[in-house]
């Protein structure tokens, strides 16, 4: 059964978008899934002054060295390359780069950064600290079609209903205006078009656009025409649908009286289309200018720039666009298209428990260890701090001929988004969790957690290539090049630290072992949903005495004394055994099982780590919506 840890309860009823049928899969299934989060986080030790431990001073009690790591790609593993000067300022896309990053053009180089944010992110895991990488912006949702909760939200804010099988066409909150620079938070206003017979656009039938040479076959285009301005009248289909619109057979490219500018909007041709819209050209003066705030703004861009597999239209200063208000006039949001997509009620960050949000004040312990930045509306005492964990760049330990694979081009990188909210959000039953109580993002419910992929052992590049020799960055967007470093390529690199705790260095110690787990591995780079950057880390543990590193200044041998001490894996238990303390209950903890289950290597299995697809060879695989199980589900 699933964790069921819903926000206030949760709604059994809530809607799962979409289901318009029963399920072709009991479960889902995908090359990642989830380290659920924890009930509430547990904070860092700090001084008197409630400030956490300093880096740049000596303090007695806590522990200063490095770690000596050893790296082993045991997948192929692929950082790309920066583009230099000359292909920034030419025609050169990073999508055509197959080169990994390196410094001299040859001998691979993982940044210390993805090294840091592998790192990172697992400390927070098993420390129990806030989820700090969380967007708060809202996903959009638009769900037409079905008897569920959110497709009857939406249609109550696009099509008013009025009364059995009769809908207002759409609703008078919809309406047509045009982008413009202007005076608001995001710097964008919309000026709303000129209005006829109480309408803003109207609806114009497809029989009439295609009698004036205009192609529907077009996704996503505008055209210059002319239309007679129309009241709302009643149309009736055979199934005794009935829908209050304004509609016009009267379209021209040419000027004529009693006609009226508009722009028209053809979004894609479709079978049983019956009416595109137009939307009456701009009123002239600004006093009616509606803002566009910087959340609606920042909202609109995330949805516009993500990739689907219809592009969406971008909307450009000028551009005629569609937008809702609510009942006191005010903005709710924009689109491209007469029903576009709605922000749901929550933001992603709003998914989360409050306690552990980033905004919550006090230290956590990685922040207490790899430093933070203050957003302007936390309340904290320091604005920044800086952290006591650095981590160096990974260089090749041996010199070879070749370091790299084969140059390839993968299958798309793309994966559910977290829109997919049967994937990404804890429903009540877990993966049992019928269709219509299925909980999305407008209901009371907590995100699943920490998104990592499975370890998969690939054998080679060929499970990764692109099998459509056609497709690459030159033809398709969404596909890339790629060279990666191959397998058994050794690389060196140390983790510093300053003045940590026991219990602190008992966290990283188990984070770069994972306890001594023989099976588990880190991953990083491009391409983890197919298996790439499984990596193998052999740590050695070096302390630092402080002060016998001050009492003397040469060895026996005329050498710098650095007073060090390697550690032995025994010797180390000591400090893992302090941090399972502190978090208590951590070898029970059952979101540290779903870690281990998530980071031990599996054999590639295409019926358990792949995307689904919605164009398999046996229907849609998202019919029905079945939900992720959790990863011991999947591997017990």
């Amino acid at each position: 059964m699933g964790y069921n840890r819903n926000r206030g309860g949760g709604r059994n009823n809530a809607g799962g978008g979409g289901g318009r049928g029963r399920r072709r899969h009991q479960q889902a299934w995908a090359p990642y899934n989830f380290v659920p989060m924890p009930d509430k986080p547990v904070y860092a030790e700090l001084d008197e002054e409630g400030i956490p431990q300093r880096h740049d001073v000596y303090s007695q009690g806590r522990h200063t060295g490095y770690f000596d790591i050893t790296l082993k790609t045991e997948t192929p593993l692929f950082v790309r390359g920066m583009l230099t000067v000359a292909e920034q300022e030419g025609d050169t896309s990073s999508r055509e780069k197959a080169n990994a990053f390196s410094i001299d053009g040859n001998r691979p180089v993982i940044p210390g950064s993805s090294l840091r944010g592998m790192i990172r992110t697992l400390v927070e895991i098993v420390t129990r600290s806030k989820m700090h990488f969380v967007t708060d912006n809202k996903l959009v949702y638009r769900s037409v079609f079905g008897n569920d909760s959110l497709a009857q939200n939406y249609r109550a804010m696009v099509a008013e209903q009025i009364g059995r099988q009769h809908f207002m066409y759409p609703s008078n909150r919809i309406q047509g205006g045009y982008l413009m620079r202007g005076n608001s938070s995001s710097g964008w206003v919309i000026r709303p078009a000129q209005r006829y017979q109480n309408e803003s656009f109207v609806l114009v039938n497809a029989r009439a656009v295609q009698a004036i040479q205009i192609p529907l076959d077009q996704h996503q285009e505008t055209y210059d025409v002319f239309v007679r301005p129309a009241t709302r009248d009643t149309y009736q289909n055979h199934r005794g649908l009935r829908l209050e619109l304004a509609e016009t057979q009267n379209i021209s490219t040419q000027a004529r009286g009693g006609l009226e500018p508009a722009k028209l909007i053809v979004s894609g041709f479709a079978p049983r289309r019956h009416w595109f819209a137009a939307i009456y050209s701009a009123r002239e003066d600004a006093s009616q200018d509606m803002p566009i705030s910087i959340e609606i703004w920042d909202n609109y861009k995330t949805d516009r720039d993500m990739q689907r597999g219809i592009a969406t239209r971008k909307i450009g200063e000028g551009d005629p666009l569609f937008y809702l208000v609510d009942e006191n006039n005010q903005l709710v949001f924009f689109g491209p298209t007469m029903f576009f997509r709605l922000p749901y009620r929550n933001s992603i960050s709003q998914m989360i428990n409050r306690l552990l949000q980033k905004r919550n004040p006090r230290t956590d312990y990685a922040e207490a260890m790899f430093g933070y930045v203050s957003e302007q509306d936390e309340k904290r005492q320091l604005k920044a701090y800086a952290g006591r964990v650095s981590v160096t760049s990974a260089h090749v330990v041996d010199e070879l001929a070749d370091y790299y694979d084969a140059t390839i081009v993968p299958r798309i990188l793309g994966s559910p988004k977290p829109t997919t909210f049967q994937h990404y959000l804890e429903q009540p039953n877990g993966w049992r969790t019928e269709t219509q109580q299925l909980l999305h993002y407008g209901d009371d419910t907590l995100l699943r957690g920490y998104k990592l992929y499975w370890r998969q052992m690939i054998e080679s590049l060929e499970s990764v290539r692109e099998p459509d020799t056609n497709k690459n960055p030159q033809n398709s967007t969404q596909h890339t090049r790629i060279r990666p470093v191959r397998k058994e390529v050794r690389f060196h690199f140390r983790v510093y630290f300053e003045n940590l705790s026991d219990m602190e260095l008992g966290a990283l110690i188990w984070v770069l072992t994972f306890g001594g787990d023989e099976r588990a591995r880190h991953q990083l780079g491009m391409g983890k949903p197919f298996g790439l950057g499984v990596v193998k880390l052999e740590p050695e543990l070096i302390l630092t005495s402080r002060t016998d590193r001050y009492a003397r200044l040469f060895d026996e041998n005329g050498k710098w004394y650095k007073a060090e001490q390697r550690v032995t894996a025994e010797d180390q238990e000591q400090f893992v055994t302090m941090f399972k303390q502190r978090m208590g209950g951590f070898d029970n903890d059952r979101r540290i099982r779903e870690l281990i289950a998530l980071v031990r290597m599996q054999e590639a299995n295409p019926s358990k780590f792949s995307y689904m697809q919605i164009e398999s060879t046996s229907g849609n695989d998202y019919d029905g919506r079945p939900v992720l199980p959790y990863p011991t589900e999947v591997i017990d």
